[in-house]
């Protein structure tokens, strides 16, 4: 006997078949249907975000400019968050983002806002 054959015989494991599966059951299709889309109740203005967006930067007061951004804030100082690898071995500070202002194409300031979640959930905060 081979090895195979004993192994199946210690474990009970039966003959799992041989064989192909069965075809699928025929399905009927999708019955028709209709629908309408009716237009926005807002006309549109021609105002929008014009491309490309630039990061806008501010003085650091040492002679440089930095990002301006907002962190998430807590009593006063950026929030600081952990990520640590799978294995152990690293980890990372990070800060969430709050707000990063920014200048369009036609020089109009806009800033994106983001939500903030928690890190572990993933939830909204």
């Amino acid at each position: 006997m081979s090895l195979k054959r004993n192994l199946e015989r210690l474990l009970n494991i039966t003959n799992r078949g041989t064989g192909r599966l069965p075809p699928a059951p025929d399905r009927a299709a999708l019955p028709e249907s209709r629908a309408k889309a009716y237009p926005s109740q807002h006309e549109a203005t021609g105002a929008g975000i014009a491309s490309p967006v630039t990061e806008n930067k501010v003085s650091d007061g040492a002679g440089g400019y930095i990002a301006s951004r907002t962190y998430v804030q807590e009593t006063g100082v950026d929030k600081i968050f952990l990520l640590t690898s799978s294995d152990g071995l690293y980890t990372f500070e990070y800060k969430l983002l709050e707000q990063i202002d920014m200048t369009d194409a036609n020089g109009e300031d806009v800033s994106f806002i983001y939500q903030e979640v928690d890190p572990d959930t993933g939830e909204p905060v």
